[in-house]
């Protein structure tokens, strides 16, 4: 048994299951705050808790898996092609839009990381959080940062933007599906851009544009940056 824990099958089969679980669940029930990632995660920790699949088991099928995380954001390419002449169209509030997202983001985590008394090393695992994960890990590391905690930074960043996203511009009553698009896609990256495409192609197309734009933007701010 040990023998077939190890292999790295194990940690790839648990987070296929998982994740078509969470689909299922969703596409059945369709609450605003069920996402099939929150799900997956859910039940990929009990596995690790509650049976003798430890995190070191799941870890050399997950490590793979990781592996995919770029080219998966790199399909987002497709829909921001589909949507090129709407980006040029609005190129400079889209580019001013993620500048101030970006800016807005580091300067608010800076603030409430000196407040809190959080210590350096966390403060720059958080600080990409709010980029997708193949560029927020590159970041991380050139500054010393924990790769396990900003993942988790990004993944509940995702998370939170995909369940409130919609929500927030419902009751913003904001109109113009460029800004919404735009708005899901700087904030929560690649999961944030996933669910824009859920309510509809402009949104999908700006907020893979916008991820973009924004992974740009916060590389470029980490050059300035102590």
């Amino acid at each position: 048994m040990n023998e077939l824990l190890n292999l790295p099958f194990c940690g790839i089969l648990i987070s296929i299951a998982a994740y078509s679980i969470g689909v299922i669940v969703c596409n059945k029930y369709r609450f605003a705050f069920i996402n099939p990632l929150l799900i997956s995660i859910i039940i990929t920790l009990c596995v690790i808790i509650f049976t003798p699949i430890s995190a070191v088991h799941y870890q050399k099928g997950g490590n793979i898996i990781t592996l995919f995380i770029l080219p998966a954001t790199v399909v987002f390419a497709i829909n921001v092609y589909r949507q090129r002449y709407v980006m040029l169209a609005n190129l400079v509030p889209l580019l001013a839009g993620c500048a101030a997202g970006s800016c807005a983001s580091i300067i608010s985590i800076k603030f409430l990381s000196k407040l809190l008394k959080i210590e350096e090393t966390l403060v720059n695992s958080m600080l990409p959080k709010s980029v997708t994960t193949a560029i927020a890990l590159e970041l991380s590391a050139q500054h010393g940062g924990i790769p396990a905690v900003t993942i988790a930074a990004v993944t509940i960043t995702g998370i939170s933007i995909s369940l409130a996203g919609p929500a927030f511009v419902s009751r913003l009553h904001l109109k113009d599906r460029i800004a919404a698009g735009c708005a899901m896609g700087m904030s929560g990256h690649a999961i944030g851009t996933a669910r824009a495409l859920a309510l509809g192609s402009i949104e999908g197309g700006m907020a893979g544009i916008s991820l973009c734009f924004a992974g740009i933007v916060t590389s470029v701010l980490f050059l300035f940056l102590p």
